[in-house]
């Protein structure tokens, strides 16, 4: 039997559950990690305590999902949910059991869990339960559901992208039965809301094996949630793309041929993503710069850190190398180089006072500034104004953007 140390807070709580006549155990992915000599992401103990009980024991708790036999308790040592044994009858479209059973024993409330790795419980006096060979399963790298797999998806069918989203967090393979299972049962997944949805998808994307979540779409979960394939997708590796969420689902898109439109609204894309991810898809169907003059011109509209990512994300997409296009972005960004109006060594009240009426006019003769500040970064404040047919020495209006001509700069470093 494996040893397993739990934390402090863990022991403190299971013994105090025990002194009071009660049954504890600590549950789920916790046990698995600490079998895999991996940290724990949270802490679970399930108890045969009722929520009041549980309350009546610990100075601080909080309810945090006692409607379901779930409350916090919170130690000196740290925080775990504590949750009644449980059995369920049957779910309802929010993932939610609508009939829950208290009073079961430890065994029959792992039999409700999803997959072997994830039913195992382990008590300090008792040792390891395990009663669906969860242990064994780890030492294969197998996920595989905790009894009948079908019997488990139609309870949720969020347990199909929970599959995949272990096995690429673990690395480890999916099972056949489970597998076979998971691809039967897809349709029931039109049934999700788009948040768990996306929230599963960018746990794959953002893990080590991020083309995890294109098995999903290859076994129909697009079709079952309503994102049709707008185009074929192309074979990528995700390897070397960053692991940033805008860039890992602009590579999902590109991979998938998925309808983006769809996509966005369907999974329920914050507007600040669905435009970093659409600028980002947009720039990588085009080559990228190869000037300085090129960079400025689309660092107009796409900031210099999403352009960034951009020309990374081309170069893991297309294998090719980009160093010469990141030296010089990092070159027009250190020179302050302007590539937009408002970094213009002028603006309209410079026009003005050299004699352009304000109004429209004042924009267009801007623009022009801005396309040969772009072309010649060294151009300065007079010489856009001669390039424009201006005469820069009329009498300047103060803008407030604490610009100075060159002979007012130097009358200041002279004193005067």
């Amino acid at each position: 039997m494996e040893s397993i140390e739990p934390g402090g807070a863990a022991r403190e709580i299971i013994a105090a559950l025990e002194a009071n006549g009660h049954e504890a155990w600590i549950v789920g992915g916790c046990v698995r990690d600490a079998l895999m000599g991996r940290a724990p992401d949270d802490l679970d103990i399930a108890t045969d305590a009722l929520p009041g009980e549980t309350e009546r024991i610990f100075k601080k708790t909080a309810p945090t999902g006692r409607k379901y036999g779930t409350v916090t308790v919170i130690t000196a040592l740290g925080s775990a949910e504590v949750t009644t044994f449980r059995g369920e009858e049957r779910y309802d479209g929010s993932r939610r059991p609508s009939s829950l059973r208290f009073g079961v024993c430890i065994r029959e409330d792992l039999a409700r869990r999803d997959f072997t790795v994830n039913a195992m419980a382990y008590n300090p006096r008792r040792g390891l339960l395990d009663p669906f060979g969860g242990h064994d399963d780890i030492e294969r790298g197998l996920i595989r559901a905790a009894g009948d797999p079908e019997a488990r998806f139609a309870e949720d069918p969020l347990r199909i992208l929970r599959a995949f989203r272990f096995a690429a967090k673990l690395g480890f393979a999916i099972e056949s039965g489970t597998l076979a299972a998971a691809e039967k049962c897809m349709p029931l997944c039109s049934s999700l809301s788009g948040e768990r949805i996306r929230g599963e998808l960018e746990r794959m994307l953002m893990s080590d094996e991020p083309e995890r979540a294109i098995c999903l779409v290859q076994l129909g979960l697009f079709d079952a949630v309503g994102v049709p394939r707008a185009e074929r997708g192309k074979d990528i590796s995700f390897a070397s793309v960053p692991r940033d969420i805008r860039a890992r689902w602009a590579a999902f898109a590109v991979a998938s041929g998925c309808d983006t439109t769809k996509l966005f609204e369907r999974l329920k894309f914050s507007n600040t993503l669905e435009r970093d991810v659409s600028l980002l898809l947009r720039e990588l169907r085009v080559m990228p710069p190869e000037t300085p003059a090129e960079i400025k011109s689309r660092l107009g509209e796409v900031r210099p850190a999403l352009f960034r990512l951009y020309i990374l994300t081309y170069e893991a997409l297309s294998g090719s190398d980009q160093s010469a296009v990141l030296a010089q972005l990092d070159g027009v960004l250190s020179r302050r180089e302007p590539y937009t109006i408002a970094m213009l060594p002028i603006d309209g009240n410079d026009l003005a006072c050299a004699g352009v009426p304000r109004g429209p006019e004042i924009g267009r003769m801007l623009e022009k500034a801005l396309a040969m500040a772009i072309d010649d970064p060294g151009l300065g404040r007079d010489g856009i104004l001669r390039a424009l047919g201006l005469d820069p020495a009329g009498k300047r209006i103060e803008s407030g953007r604490k610009s100075l001509s060159s002979d007012k700069i130097e009358d200041k470093r002279s004193g005067s």
